[in-house]
């Protein structure tokens, strides 16, 4: 049996997307017989929300939790505190060119890393980012052991529209993802798009490193748990996931208003959003007049956002109008597919969803479009009223590939060309 060290500053039971996803792949490279340990950062060091049912067995005893100094800023849940030194800190650090906090796990997550090397015989090494913290952590273990490494992407980095570097942060940033590009053995992204723009700043023979592995669903646990049930016979839109720099609900608002502003589906059709922050998007919703039109509900753990999402007539995709291309693949897509329910994907239609919704035949209209907006809803609720089949009949075989058993067994693939019985030298020596 292979060992494999995998990091990951998000891990469950943190309630991200990327903790979701993390532990979904662990939990497959468990089962097809991976011997993996998890190095984590432990649950008082991190501000991010706890969800227990996301906790599995089969990684008892696998995972190795390590503080950061990001818990000193987290004595006290007071929001003044919090707002005046947390919120501090990160404005701090960023002056001093530190992209994110969360570059405070690095020295402990570097420490044990290293003694989990040297005790464990850890043939391969694995990081995941959306955290920069962990790909930088994994080059210098990396660097000192000289095992190989396979980095992975969620999301880009230096090239993230959404990001507002500054200069120092920048410089940063373009270090350290070189860096990170030139010595990992092999490079995964989740979408082709965010491959080609990342890599489209180096030499050409690092892209024979990239592969393309989509984020993966599983139907473990889905339907565990009580039942969930609309109280009314409306046509229901779910939304679940947050809004964030471009990407706001400000578009599906004016769609509904106007539709709403029609006889023929006057209070027929209710939105409904699973989100964090929702007083702010209560107040859009009371502005525009359709308070009666959306239901909110605060983030809920992931079991019971998703038995809300399964009672949905249509499922929603926001995504922000900004770039023209969309080059992410949101993890909240591929966790729809499972529910086999129609998706409503509001989207620049030149993107990766967008190919995804068109090969499932489902609509995708561009942000901007509200017009389109209000058409495409008017269009999946007169199928639904009348039990039109709008999936495409290659449903099935096309989210097939987003099977966490598919693309963990990708992965699979990629990590048995490197792991071997012997060492390098350079890891011997570092044990002596």
């Amino acid at each position: 049996m292979y060992k494999l060290l995998l990091i990951s500053n998000l891990f469950p039971p943190f309630n991200t997307a990327e903790s979701i996803c993390s532990g979904r792949t662990a939990i497959e490279l468990c089962r097809i017989g991976w011997d993996v340990t998890v190095l984590t950062i432990s649950l008082s060091s991190s501000n991010d929300s706890i969800d227990n049912d996301l906790i599995n067995p089969i990684l008892n005893n696998r995972i190795i939790r390590t503080s950061s100094y990001e818990k000193f800023l987290l004595l006290s849940n007071k929001p003044v505190f919090h707002k005046i030194f947390y919120n501090g800190a990160i404005k701090l650090l960023k002056l001093l060119g530190i992209p994110e906090i969360q570059l405070l796990w690095y020295p402990n997550a570097n420490k044990i890393g290293n003694s989990i090397l040297r005790t464990s015989n850890i043939d391969i090494i694995y990081s995941r980012s959306q955290r920069i913290v962990s790909n930088i952590t994994a080059l210098s273990l990396k660097r000192k052991s000289g095992l190989p490494w396979i980095a992975h992407f969620s999301d880009p980095w230096i090239d993230n529209p959404y990001i507002r570097f500054n200069k120092l942060e920048r410089i940063f940033c373009k270090h350290f993802e070189k860096n990170i590009v030139r010595e990992a053995d092999q490079i995964i992204f989740v979408s082709k798009r965010t491959a080609d723009l990342v890599m489209s700043k180096y030499p050409s023979e690092y892209k024979t490193k990239v592969h393309i592995i989509p984020h993966g669903y599983t139907e473990e646990n889905l339907h565990k748990g009580p039942t969930f049930k609309f109280t009314n016979n409306k046509f229901h839109l779910v939304y679940t996931g947050d809004f964030y720099f471009e990407r706001n609900p400000s578009g599906i608002f004016k769609a509904l208003r106007i539709i709403n502003d029609n006889p023929i589906y006057k209070n027929k059709i209710e939105l409904i959003i699973i989100t964090r922050h929702i007083n702010l998007y209560k107040e859009e919703a009371s502005r525009m007049g359709i308070e009666d039109l959306v239901i909110f509900y605060e983030k809920q753990s992931f079991n019971k956002t998703r038995q809300i999402a399964s009672e949905a007539d249509t499922l929603v995709l926001i995504d922000a109008a900004y770039p023209k291309t969309n080059i992410f693949l949101p993890s909240k897509l591929v966790d729809y597919l499972i529910l086999r329910k129609p998706i409503l994907g509001i989207t620049p239609i030149d993107g990766e969803p967008a190919d995804l919704l068109n090969r499932l035949g489902f609509p995708v209209v561009d942000p901007n479009d509200i017009q389109g907006i209000s058409e495409s809803i008017i269009y999946l609720y007169k199928a639904n009223k009348s039990n039109q089949k709008i999936i495409s009949p290659d449903f099935e075989d096309v989210i097939s590939h987003y099977n966490i058993t598919k693309t963990t067994r990708e992965l699979d693939e990629i990590f048995k060309i490197y792991v071997s019985k012997e060492k390098p030298l350079e890891l011997l020596r570092n044990n002596t």
